[in-house]
C-alpha cells in the first residue's frame, strides 16, 4: 500500500511540476537556514571544549557598573594583579595562569616581522594540555627566556631545518630561545583569535619575559584593564563557579584601589567555552539561541506557505478524489495519501537542501576562518534528527489539506466542492496571521541599529 501511495504522490508532483517546484524551492531554503543555523549554532558552542578536564578550566570576568562608561557590561579579563592573590583567597581554584598578549618587531636573523605573541605563567601549561611536537612541557617554560611556538610558526620561519635552539630576538634586544614546538590548535579554539584583540596562538613565552619586553612589572598592576589579558582557572574537583565568582569579587574588595572598585560590581569565574560566546554575550540577547529560533521560525514561514498553497491545489483535485471515494476509498487511506505525498515533497526538498549547505560551507568557512562540518551520512545523530525534520515538516504542512479533503463528503466532492467549515476559514487566517506576525519580527531582528552593546 505504501509502495502504491508513493508511486501515486511521485507521478502527482511529476505532472504539476510549477507547482512542486515553487513548493521544492520554499522548503529547501527553509530547510537549509534550519540546517545552516543548526551547525553555526553547534560549532560556535564547541569551541574548547577538546581540551582535558574542560569541564574545569574556567575563565575571570569583570563585571562593570552600568554608570562606568565602559561601554561594555562585562570584560572577558581582568586586572594582572588578581593573578597572585587568588592562591590565600580563593582554596576552590587549583592553579592559576594569567596570559597577556601583544606584537613586537622580531628578527631572525637578516629577517624582521611584526609577531605577535602570548605571554603566561608557567602553570599555562598545566591548565591547557598542549600537543607537543617537539620539546618538554614541564620545561619548555622553565626560563624567562624560553619561547614556544606553533608547528605552522616554525615551518613558516625555519622551514624544512629544525627550530629547537633557535634565537628570535623582540624589540631588538630581547631574545628569546626556541625550547618547544606545539600542534597547532583547532580553529575552534578562543586562541585562535580574540572576539577582541585578533591575537594568533603562534608564539608563547613566560610571563617573566613580558615585564622584561614591556619594561613594566606587572605585579600588582591595577593601572589598566586589557581586553587581551585574561586569567585562566582550574578548579579543584567539586567546586563550583558561584562559590569561586564570591571568592574572587572578595579578593577584588579587599585589594583593588577605591576608585577601580566604585566602576566594578563583581568577578566572575564562566567556562571556557563561554570566552567564544563572549562578543555575542556582550549584545545582551541570547545570540546563538536567537539564530536556533531563526532558522525554527524561517522554515515555519516556509511550511506555512505550502501549506496555503496545498490548500489552494486540492481544489483542481476534486475529480481524482470523487473517483477515489466512488471506488471505494476509505477517509483514512485518502489521508494517508495526501500525507504521503507531502513528505515525498519534503523529502525531496531535504536533499536538495543538504546539497545548497553542502555547497556553501566551504565558501563561509574560508570567508570566516572556521571549520563548520556537516557529517550527515556517517554521523546517526544528524542523519536521524535530518529524517526526523522532514517527516515533522511533511506531516505538519501536508496534515491539514490532507483532512480537509479527506473529510469532505463524496457528493461534495464529485459536485466540485470541498467543504471547508467556519473552523477551517479560521485555521487559514490563523496561518495568515501566524505568517505576517513571524514576517514583521524577522524584520524588526535583523533592522540595522536595533542590536546594540551595552
Amino acid at each position: 500500500m505504501l509502495k502504491n501511495y508513493l508511486t501515486v504522490a511521485l507521478r502527482h508532483l511529476w505532472r504539476h511540476k510549477l507547482y512542486s517546484i515553487v513548493n521544492v524551492i520554499g522548503l529547501s531554503l527553509g530547510l537549509a537556514v534550519l540546517v545552516f543555523s543548526q551547525l553555526f549554532a553547534n560549532y560556535e558552542e564547541s569551541h574548547d571544549q577538546f581540551w582535558s578536564n574542560a569541564d574545569r578550566i574556567y575563565a575571570v570576568y569583570t563585571n562593570i557598573e552600568p554608570g562606568a562608561g565602559f561601554g561594555l557590561k562585562t570584560m572577558n579579563s581582568t586586572w594582572s594583579a588578581m593573578g597572585p592573590l587568588i592562591p590565600a583567597g580563593a582554596p576552590g581554584v587549583e592553579v592559576y595562569a594569567r596570559s597577556a598578549g601583544q606584537s613586537y618587531l622580531a628578527r631572525y636573523g637578516e629577517r624582521k616581522f611584526e609577531q605577535a605573541i602570548r605571554f603566561v605563567d608557567t602553570d599555562f601549561l598545566d591548565i591547557f594540555a598542549l600537543d607537543f611536537v617537539a620539546g618538554d612541557a614541564r620545561t619548555a617554560l622553565a626560563d624567562p627566556s624560553s619561547l614556544i611556538i606553533s608547528e605552522s610558526t616554525a615551518q613558516k620561519y625555519f622551514g624544512d631545518g629544525n627550530a629547537m635552539g633557535e634565537i628570535i630576538t623582540f624589540n631588538v634586544k630581547y631574545d628569546l630561545r626556541v625550547t618547544a614546538i606545539i600542534r597547532d590548535l583547532p580553529t575552534n579554539s578562543h586562541f585562535r583569535g580574540s572576539v577582541i584583540v585578533d591575537l594568533p596562538f603562534e608564539m608563547i613565552a613566560s610571563y617573566e619575559a613580558y615585564t622584561r619586553i614591556a619594561d613594566q612589572s606587572m605585579e600588582g598592576g591595577w593601572n589598566s584593564l586589557n581586553g587581551s589579558d585574561a586569567l585562566y582557572l582550574l578548579l579543584v574537583p567539586g567546586a563550583t563557579a558561584e562559590n569561586i565568582s564570591m571568592q574572587l569579587t572578595d579578593i577584588f574588595e579587599r585589594n583593588a584601589p577605591e576608585d577601580i572598585r566604585d566602576m566594578v560590581s563583581g568577578i566572575q569565574a564562566r567556562p571556557i567555552a563561554d570566552l567564544n560566546l563572549f562578543l555575542w554575550q556582550a549584545t545582551g540577547i541570547p545570540a546563538i539561541a536567537s539564530l536556533r529560533i531563526l532558522g525554527l521560525l524561517i522554515l515555519t514561514l516556509a511550511s506555512l506557505n505550502y501549506t496555503n498553497l496545498a490548500t489552494a491545489q486540492i481544489m483542481g483535485r476534486t475529480r481524482e478524489v470523487g473517483l477515489r471515494r466512488t471506488m471505494g476509498a476509505t477517509r483514512a487511506q485518502l489521508f494517508s495519501q495526501f500525507l504521503v505525498e507531502s513528505i515525498a515533497l519534503t523529502a525531496i526538498s531535504l536533499f536538495v537542501a543538504i546539497a545548497l549547505v553542502n555547497m556553501a560551507i566551504p565558501f563561509i568557512n574560508s570567508a570566516t576562518n572556521k571549520i563548520i562540518s556537516f557529517d550527515y551520512l556517517t554521523n546517526i545523530g544528524t542523519f536521524g534528527w535530518l529524517m526526523l525534520v522532514a517527516l515533522l515538516v511533511g506531516g505538519l504542512a501536508g496534515g491539514y489539506p490532507a483532512y480537509l479533503i479527506s473529510r469532505s463528503k463524496t457528493i461534495s466532492i464529485l459536485n466540485g466542492q470541498i467543504h471547508r467549515g467556519k473552523g477551517g476559514s479560521r485555521i487559514r487566517s490563523a496561518m495568515l496571521v501566524v505568517q505576517f506576525t513571524i514576517s514583521i519580527f524577522m524584520m524588526i531582528a535583523v533592522s540595522p541599529g536595533k542590536m546594540k552593546v551595552k
